[in-house]
Parts: C-alpha cells; sequence; structure tokens
C-alpha cells in the first residue's frame, strides 16, 4: 500500500495460496463416475493437482519438485500419463481437446484431455479419466443376470420336457437301445420290442429305423472297402516316393527343395555330403547354410522374387576346400510357393575351355611369330 501521493511504500500485505493441494481438494470433490480419476498436468509433464491424496510437491532441500505423471502412485493416473507419452511423444503437440481411449490391464479406459492456456504462462492439460466398468458395471450385472435367469428357465424347461417326454414316448427308448448297439457296429442287432408292423406312428417309426440302419450297414461296408483301397493307394505312394528318393540320391549332383521365404523343404544325399550334413539337419534352414557363395544367394532370392518360371545360371561355388564351377538350374513349381534347384559341376568343362583357349592364344602367338613365305630372300 502507498500513501495518496503513490509515492511513499506503507506497508504490504500477503496470503499463501498452495495451488497443487487447494486445486486437488477441489478435484477430489468431483464425482467421476465410480472409480475414475482427474488430475491436471503441466506440458513438461509435471502434476499441478490430481484427485488423489498423494503428495505432489517434494520440497526437501532448496529445490521444489512437483511429482510427475508416469511417477504416480496411482495406477490410472500413471497409466494415462505413459499412454499419452506413448501416443503424442510431445506433450506440447496437444492444442485441441481430445476424446481417446486405452487399455491398462486388460480394462478399456476412457480419457478427456482439455488444453488450457489463459495468456499469462498457465499452459496445462485437464485430463479426465473413467474405466469403461463405471458406466458398463450395471449393464453387465443385469446381462449377467439375465442371461443366469434364462439358463435357470431353460434349464427347468428342458427338465420338465425330458421327463414328460420319457412318460409319453417310453417305447422310443427301445429304438434307442438299438441305435446304441448298431453305433458299437452291432449291426443284427433287434427291434422286435416296437412291432413295425404297427398302423400308428411309432410302428412307422421302428419301420425308417429299420431301413436306416439296413443303409447305414451297407455305407459302412462300402466306406471300408473305399478306406482299403486308399490305403493301397497311400503304399504305392509311399513305395513311389522312396523308389524317387532313391533316383534322386542316386544323382551325381545336388539337388534342394526351396519354399518362397528362401528356407530348405529338404535335399538329397549329394548336397548333404557335400557340406557334411545329414538331409534332416538342413530342413527349415535358410539357404545361406553350408558356406554357399553369395553368386548361388543372390540367384536363388532373385529367381524367386522373379516372374519367371524357371532359369539358370553358371555360378562358382568353394565345396569341400576346393573351388568348383556349377551350372544351376532352378524350376518352380506349386504354383511358384516352391523351386526345385539342380546343380551339374561343370568344373572339367570349364578347365578344358579354359586349356583350349589358352592352346589357341599360343597357336595364335605362334602363327603370328612365324615370319610369311612372301617375305623370305629369293635363293
Amino acid at each position: 500500500m502507498f500513501d495518496r501521493t503513490g509515492k511513499e511504500l506503507i506497508g504490504v500485505c500477503a496470503t499463501d495460496f498452495i495451488l497443487p493441494a487447494e486445486m486437488s481438494s477441489f478435484l477430489r470433490s468431483l464425482e467421476v463416475g465410480r472409480s475414475g480419476e482427474t488430475f491436471i498436468m503441466e506440458r513438461s509433464g509435471a502434476l499441478v493437482a490430481a484427485s488423489t491424496s498423494e503428495k505432489l510437491i517434494n520440497d526437501s532441500g532448496d529445490t521444489v519438485e512437483y511429482l510427475k505423471g508416469t511417477e504416480s502412485t496411482d495406477p490410472l493416473i500413471r497409466g494415462t500419463a505413459q499412454y499419452l507419452y506413448g501416443r503424442f511423444g510431445d506433450l506440447n503437440t496437444l492444442k485441441h481437446s481430445q476424446q481417446l481411449e486405452f487399455k491398462l490391464d486388460g480394462q478399456r479406459q476412457l480419457v478427456q484431455v482439455l488444453p488450457f492456456q489463459d495468456g499469462r504462462g498457465i499452459n496445462w492439460l485437464i485430463t479426465v479419466v473413467v474405466p469403461e466398468a463405471d458406466f458398463m458395471g450395471r449393464i453387465q450385472a443385469n446381462t449377467r443376470l439375465t442371461a443366469l435367469l434364462y439358463l435357470l428357465s431353460l434349464g427347468v424347461a428342458v427338465v420338465g420336457g425330458i421327463l414328460t417326454a420319457r412318460w409319453l414316448t417310453r417305447p422310443i427308448s427301445n429304438l434307442n437301445e438299438a441305435a446304441k448297439s448298431i453305433a458299437q457296429g452291432q449291426w443284427q442287432t433287434s427291434i422286435d420290442t416296437i412291432d413295425r408292423q404297427r398302423a400308428d406312428e411309432l410302428g412307422e417309426l421302428a419301420q425308417s429305423f429299420h431301413q436306416m440302419a439296413t443303409q447305414l450297414q451297407h455305407s459302412f461296408a462300402a466306406l471300408e472297402t473305399q478306406n482299403a483301397d486308399l490305403q493301397q493307394a497311400k503304399d504305392d505312394l509311399a513305395h513311389a516316393k522312396e523308389q524317387l528318393e532313391a533316383v534322386l540320391d542316386a544323382m551325381p549332383g545336388p539337388i534342394s527343395w526351396i519354399a518362397a521365404n528362401g528356407t530348405y523343404l529338404g535335399v538329397n544325399s549329394h548336397w548333404a555330403r557335400s557340406f557334411n550334413l545329414s538331409p534332416e539337419s538342413i530342413v527349415g534352414k535358410s539357404i545361406r547354410v553350408g558356406g554357399y557363395s553369395p553368386d548361388y544367394v543372390g540367384f536363388i532370392v532373385s529367381f524367386l522374387a522373379s516372374s519367371e518360371i524357371s532359369s539358370s545360371q553358371e555360378i562358382p561355388m568353394f565345396i569341400g576346400g576346393q573351388s568348383r564351377h556349377y551350372l544351376v538350374a532352378a524350376q518352380k513349381y506349386q504354383q511358384g510357393t516352391a523351386i526345385v534347384v539342380v546343380g551339374i559341376d561343370i568344373t572339367e568343362r570349364r578347365l578344358a575351355q579354359e586349356a583350349l583357349q589358352e592352346a589357341q592364344h599360343t597357336n595364335q602367338a605362334i602363327v603370328s611369330a612365324m615370319p610369311r613365305l612372301d617375305d623370305a630372300p629369293a635363293q
């Protein structure tokens, strides 16, 4: 306060207003669902106020630190703050009101975030989070009660219906016993307990049951015959597979089957021996296993990614401590979902070609060095 001239200070009047405590007390007075929480957070993540009773300010020592939302002891506030950081990264990007939802411990949470600025330095995020169960609890309870009453009524109706049906249709139980006997394979079971000559509905039912049993007997006999034929076909197929595997294992070159993802489906014995591995240990492994050259891997990857049905390429490889040259041919099958790769060792042919080329170059050099006959001196 100043005097009337406005120059001389008369006195100072002050009051303390603890913002986090007062605002937290106000937020606690709000009813947000059954277990919802409300909190105010700065853009830095520090809690200004919360509807919980936890301490938001650490004033030990000479410094005052505000509790971070992600460090709150309340799991709902902590989980919401972590979700906001995970979704937006920088809270300064929140410029408008947001209605969000996330799951905490398997429970859906509904979030309302309202940015608040007064132009004087206050830049807060007012956040309200309410578990969906607060709204759905009564509905779910009513649903469970309705379902329970429905099941109870259904059970009473079923039990009453069964007792009434047994009392009214006891003769049908004899057909039930006959059906159980037929299910156990006793096709000759007699159903004399029901007179098929009766003119009422039970007589018609007995006659229909007798015809059904006869047809089932014939159908099962035919099915057994088909199963026997199918088993024979499986045996023949297994035999043919063994013969094919024997032929492939006898091939003098490596053969492999590769899936579209670049893993081996199988290899022949020659391939496995080349790398001192067993054919079984290769299945499911990448094409890079065994020390194949980058040229081979590049050829396979390129072919799998292409629309070509077949392709071949001469590729140098280092196998068994020796440098070899292979003509690698690949063919797609099963609508392009797998390929078969065959390698032919052309090292000897390659060496022969190189020797032939070297001999040709030597002969050309000799011929070029020989004097021409028309340039020789006359005698």
